[in-house]
């Protein structure tokens, strides 16, 4: 369609990339989203602009660190209900 924005496309590929990042840097990471449905099932079943993850509080700092090693830059985003766990 004229005039609509490009939408970058996250691939299978490139989740798996960002994954063995945060592997090789010890960051446990939950999938959630579309990318944890296609994970779930096996298979890419649409395609997806990006890739919802859950981390823990304290692996940020490294997180952000290694991601702009690799060229990457944060998005200013609101922190919307943020949980931390008690005990």
């Amino acid at each position: 369609m004229r005039g609509s924005p490009i939408v970058p496309e996250m691939t299978a590929d490139d989740v798996c990339g960002f994954l063995a990042v945060m592997d090789v840097h010890g960051i446990r990471v939950w999938l959630d989203g579309g990318w944890a449905v296609d994970a779930c099932l096996g298979s890419q079943t649409r395609p997806h602009g990006d890739v919802d993850i859950v981390i823990e509080e304290r692996d940020v700092t490294v997180a952000v660190a290694a991601l702009q090693g690799r060229g990457f830059a944060p998005v200013p985003r609101p922190r919307v209900g943020r949980a931390r766990a008690t005990e």
